[in-house]
């Protein structure tokens, strides 16, 4: 049963602000398991520190591979899965699933395909090509950088180049990135020979919003809602659209149509369309949760049954339960105090390469004032593990 009560590298004590810019301490804490058997996590022997930086690849266009521990205030659990689809044996496609509960999210996979026109001029896809494994990664999902159109037409942005903050990457806001996900395959915003010989498709997709020759060209730039949705379980940059909508980013130059399938589908707030980077909002705090759309779910308890499908390399289909170990948090409460909170889970990052599933709590209190990091170092606070 251990206890924690001053910072480490798996619990310390932030100061912040939380919903309606409440200033709150809040206390996070990190804990690793091992999946055993029966269904079991089991702390594991290394434990895994709190990441208080991002990690991107960049081998890959600065992929988000990882996203940060240490934001104070989630309003729901980020369910993330990082690793592989296994096939079980050669196979062109397989159906892929994470269910978090009653909550089930569905991944069509399909080895590699490629373009091509035919006699009729008409644009096919290929037939997929045998795999045996996929990585869960945005690059592999639909979406993408048109770059010839965009070196055709030119970056509108470009001219500004000189102006733009110092480690400000103005491609990113190319009218010819795909909103949803700068990262992934399949994106062509016009059919030319030499684009689709470079076409790349994607291999991880939304099996009720499949990419299709029929509805592979988007054609204009503001069209770009019309495409599907990328598909993945790992973590979401804040840049992507939806994300980035709660941080004011997007839309564009106009509002988003009731059509969106992130709305049809309930996946994102309509008051999307009122969020500006010029005005406060209640719903800016949203931006936290980085886990796949569908994969954000409300706070999961103990107890809960979370289910991989096509996601270990060993088990088709592999179950196990949230651990029965929530630890009782609290918060400096000043004079001397200790104030008790209700923990909630900010996120189970699932690696079932590894066998390995990571946890972050949240205790959280109203806090008198903000405090310096030299102040919360010394600051009590407390984290109690009641192993189930």
């Amino acid at each position: 049963m251990p206890i924690l009560t001053t910072p480490s590298a798996v619990a310390f004590q932030l100061s912040a602000f939380g919903p309606g810019k409440q200033r709150i301490l809040a206390v996070l804490a990190k804990r690793t398991y091992r999946l055993a058997h029966r269904r079991r996590c089991v702390p594991a022997d290394e434990q895994l520190p709190l990441r208080l930086t991002p990690l991107f690849d960049v081998d890959r266009r600065n992929l988000l591979i990882t996203d940060v521990d240490t934001y104070p205030w989630k309003f729901l659990t980020d369910v993330v899965i990082r690793g592989h689809v296994y096939a079980g044996e050669l196979k062109t496609s397989v159906r892929a699933e994470v269910a978090v509960g009653s909550v089930v999210k569905a991944l069509s996979v399909f080895g590699d395909r490629r373009c091509t026109r035919g006699v009729d001029g008409q644009i096919k896809f290929s037939d997929p090509e045998p795999f045996e494994k996929i990585p869960l990664e945005y690059d592999r999902a639909y979406g993408g950088w048109d770059e010839l159109t965009e070196a055709r037409r030119g970056h509108p942005l470009a001219p500004l180049a000189g102006h733009a903050q110092e480690n400000t990457d103005l491609r990113a806001y190319s009218p010819f990135v795909y909103p949803r996900n700068r990262h992934g395959r399949g994106y062509l915003v016009e059919a030319t020979p030499e684009g689709l010989d470079r076409l790349l498709l994607p291999n991880l997709e939304d099996p009720v919003d499949l990419l299709t020759p029929e509805r592979l060209v988007v054609g204009s730039t503001f069209e770009w809602h019309k495409m599907p949705l990328p598909c993945g379980t790992t973590w979401v940059p804040p840049s992507y659209f939806a994300r980035g909508a709660f941080l004011g980013i997007y839309p564009f130059l106009r509002k988003l149509p009731d059509t969106l399938m992130e709305f049809k589908r309930a996946l994102l707030p309509r008051e999307v369309n009122d969020i500006s980077v010029y005005k406060e909002h209640p719903l800016i705090l949203r931006f936290t949760n980085g886990a796949s759309l569908g994969l954000q779910v409300p706070y999961l308890r103990p107890g809960a049954v979370i289910a991989l499908t096509q996601l270990h390399p060993m088990a088709p289909r592999l179950e196990f339960e949230v651990p029965d170990d929530t630890p009782k948090i609290s918060v400096d409460g000043r004079n001397g105090k200790l104030v008790e909170t209700a923990p909630v889970i900010h996120h189970v990052e699932i690696e079932p390469d590894l066998n390995r599933v990571s946890i972050v709590w949240r205790g959280a209190a109203p806090a008198m004032r903000p405090y310096f990091p030299e102040e919360l170092e010394k600051m009590p606070f407390r984290v109690e593990w009641i192993d189930g």
